[in-house]
């Protein structure tokens, strides 16, 4: 089975992985953090699994972490145009008065520069004379930006996340789990500027600014993304390459709110040290997989095949996939039975529920992966029929392709 076959080249690279110091492992699983921080969050960026998190959904001040939701909100309203990110944008005399913050590319008013420039300024920086630029290029006011912000912010499922200003503002709020979640989309969607976050140092014409990221200096494998002026609240990010033996992976870690500079760069290496050692990520289904096939009634078919839009990817524990292998998997399709056409292709018509050694551990939506239009007369008045006879209900079935665990839920609630 091909999700077998994708196992075995997984677990290969794992296995070479226990070679590590026994050491490694104990730092990693003994999560000893000492910034007494006020939340925390760790997440595998490509499945969006939590590995683990403390008050992950408290509103909190975000600080200069704005900045982050500022350049994506930027980027996203940029669309990718390279005509866009390449226009002329100066600051207004009035923002430069009011950038008060030390972290400043000293902008002359009226002076043109690039939105690309600026952005990457912005990035290993965190320049608020910048950030007040491009913002007021794109919105007069602050509060006109911010709607900006909260709507891409809602778009990619920010749910404990409200902005009032691109900068620093006492009623800005967000989550350790939200910034987490920012990051991640961040690096998916605009991957060429989430490089920038990486650079040590920018040169803007005469000087430069040094990124105060400190994870950049003290971490393997970290490359971004930033962090407030005190070093107190910091997101974190660890990349690494995939080759043929082994997945990609990128880990997100975001602390808010910690007691010291060097204690907080202390937990966030803690948490990525974690996330990289005590759990693995891999491929269960590709997209455009067939999953199983479904009965569907007054249709010009007896079946239909669903399968899944896009790669489906779940994080367990390291120690566990190697113990137990696939047959800690289960997979449970839910639909309504019978399906009723018409159906078009790409329509979403039910869910696979995944569970791994007796755990549910995530929902995917599975879709029609041709259409289904109407059958003759006299099969749709048959059909009709049986429908009113037994109408269609909540069901669920063993998704075909994944191998089945033993000790899985044997019948998982319906909603």
């Amino acid at each position: 089975m091909r999700i077998f076959s994708r196992f075995l080249i997984v677990l290969a690279a794992i296995l070479s992985m226990h070679a590590l110091p026994a050491a490694a492992h104990a730092a990693g699983r003994d999560l000893v953090m000492t910034s007494s921080a006020q939340a925390w969050a760790l997440i595998d960026a490509t499945s969006g699994f939590v590995m683990n998190a403390h008050n992950k959904d408290k509103e909190i001040n975000p600080g200069e972490l704005v900045h982050l939701m500022t350049l994506y909100t930027v980027l996203d309203a940029a669309g990718g145009d390279k005509n866009a990110l390449n226009a002329s944008v100066s600051i207004s005399a009035a923002d430069a008065v009011r950038s008060v913050n030390g972290r400043r590319l000293y902008l002359v008013p009226g002076e043109p520069h690039a939105l690309k420039t600026l952005l990457h300024g912005i990035a290993v920086s965190g320049a608020e004379d910048a950030i007040l630029a491009v913002s007021s290029h794109f919105a007069e006011k602050d509060e006109d930006f911010a709607k900006l912000m909260n709507e891409a912010a809602a778009r990619i499922g920010l749910t404990h996340s409200r902005f009032h200003s691109p900068t620093v503002h006492p009623a800005n709020r967000t989550s350790a789990l939200d910034m987490a979640r920012l990051a991640a989309a961040f690096k998916k969607n605009f991957p060429q500027a989430f490089s920038w976050f990486s650079e040590k140092e920018f040169v803007f014409t005469t000087h430069s600014l040094r990124n105060r990221n400190l994870l950049l200096w003290r971490a393997s494998g970290v490359d971004g993304v930033m962090s407030n002026a005190e070093n107190t609240s910091i997101v974190g990010s660890w990349h690494r390459d995939g080759n043929k033996t082994i997945m990609p992976r990128d880990v997100i870690a975001v602390l808010l709110g910690g007691s010291r500079s060097d204690a907080a760069t202390a937990d966030v290496q803690t948490l990525l040290q974690h996330g990289r050692l005590q759990y693995e990520t891999l491929r269960l289904f590709s997209a455009g997989d067939l999953i199983t096939k479904i009965d569907i009634l007054t249709g010009n078919r007896e079946k239909l095949e669903v399968g899944t839009p896009q790669d489906i990817w779940v994080t367990v524990n390291r120690q566990d996939i190697v113990s137990r292998g696939m047959g800690g998997f289960k997979t449970l399709f839910e639909y309504m039975s019978p399906a009723v056409a018409p159906v078009k292709t790409g329509e979403v018509v039910g869910r696979l529920r995944v569970y791994f050694m007796n755990k549910h551990i995530g929902d995917f939506d599975l879709v029609a992966m041709h259409d289904v239009g109407p059958g003759s007369f006299l099969s749709r008045f048959v059909d009709s029929v049986r429908l009113r006879m037994k109408p269609a209900e909540a069901a669920s079935e063993p998704a075909a392709g994944a191998q089945q665990a033993e000790d899985a839920p044997k019948s998982p609630s319906t909603k």
